[in-house]
């Protein structure tokens, strides 16, 4: 199952499934549709699918069973997993208060759902340097999230 053999053009998909639009509203975060979404069966680690060009056009790539390619990221730079993706978007400057504390309590949801926190932790430090929970501004939803990802990870213990 590692070879690619078909795409399915963008213009052609009509629906994105569960785990596809929770990515999408936890990027604008909608705090009550990630919650909605999570209680419906959406996987708080899933994985976003990868895109190639075929033909000129973009299009989502599929293994030859019909199975999803994860988007693969192995330096760790792009917003993979919804609660990655939470780090992501606290770090934008043009971010209301109010935005901002949509993301710290969607990092507590997702975390809540059973997010792992690890790889999150490990793709915000390596966006913004290393944490130290002991230290920093107290009371930022930026600080606020890192903390929240930082004890969670510290609680599951995943690699």
């Amino acid at each position: 199952m590692n070879k690619t053999e078909r795409y399915i053009d963008y213009q052609a998909v009509s629906t994105i499934s569960i785990n596809e639009e929770l990515m999408d509203v936890v990027s604008k975060g909608n705090v009550a549709r990630v919650a909605e979404l999570l209680s419906c069966g959406a996987d708080p680690n899933h994985v976003r699918q990868s895109w190639v060009i075929d033909k000129g056009r973009p299009a989502r790539a599929f293994y030859s069973d019909g199975t999803p390619v994860p988007e693969g990221d192995p330096i760790d730079h792009q917003p993979t997993t919804p609660l990655k993706l939470v780090g992501f978007r606290i770090s934008d400057s043009m971010l209301t208060e109010r935005e901002l504390l949509a993301l710290k309590e969607t990092a507590e949801i997702l975390i809540t759902h059973g997010a792992r926190a690890a790889p999150a932790l490990r793709h915000m430090e390596r966006r913004r340097g290393a944490f130290h929970p002991e230290t920093g501004v107290t009371g930022t939803a930026f600080q606020d999230v890192f903390r929240i990802v930082h004890a969670a990870a510290d609680r599951q213990k995943f690699p």
